[in-house]
């Protein structure tokens, strides 16, 4: 029989994630399905840069630093599936070892407030999907509770970002730029986790 698990990845892309698990014992190979969620707002000191107009005309272009104080919220929103197998000859019936392939779709929204200040606000839009391994260890702390370690190494991943400065000089179609992008290799990072048997 199948067994299911809620599990708790934290400090993975600055949030927490619900997961579901599925094992199937019998074969060794296990499906996992969790969503994250974070939100910030935070305020104070930040630093932007624009070219200085009187060096257009004689090069090399020069650009000034500027700092102002401002506001800034942030949301994240992200999709992870995995589908893998533990490794039956490293494996003990404590700890578990075992490899997993990764699709993992995430939404960051954020907007920048300026306060007293000639920088005009901004927000971005940005939507990614990537592909990855994960090697992972668990440990059995007892017949329903689990500690799960992982380590999400990406090697693909595809983009789109989009940044809008409100600029009224500019039109609203001026106003937007975006780039997709294309990535080979990418962010190794650390994924700890409880799960429970229900």
């Amino acid at each position: 029989m199948p067994q299911y698990y809620f599990d708790l990845p934290s400090f993975s892309y600055n949030s927490t994630a619900i997961g579901f698990y599925r094992e199937n014992k019998s074969k060794n190979r296990f499906i996992e399905f969790s969503l994250s969620f974070s939100k910030r707002a935070a305020e104070g000191n930040r630093m932007t840069s624009r070219v200085d107009t009187s060096t257009i005309s004689n090069p090399p272009i020069m650009f000034i630093t500027e700092t102002y104080f401002g506001k800034s919220n942030e949301l994240n929103i992200g999709l992870r599936f995995e589908r893998g197998r533990w490794i039956e000859k490293i494996s003990t019936e404590k700890i578990k070892v075992g490899i997993s392939m990764s699709l993992r779709a995430f939404a960051h929204f954020s907007d920048l407030i300026p306060i007293d200040s000639n920088v005009y606000s901004s927000n971005r839009e940005q939507y990614y999907i990537t592909l990855g391994l994960v090697p992972r260890v668990r440990y059995e702390v007892n017949s329903k509770v689990y500690l799960a370690l992982q380590f999400p190494v990406e090697f693909l991943g595809l983009g789109l970002d989009f940044t809008t400065i409100e600029n009224p000089i500019l039109t609203k179609n001026q106003q937007t730029q975006g780039i997709g992008n294309f990535e080979i290799g990418g962010e190794a990072l650390v994924r700890i986790g409880i799960g429970y048997k229900f």
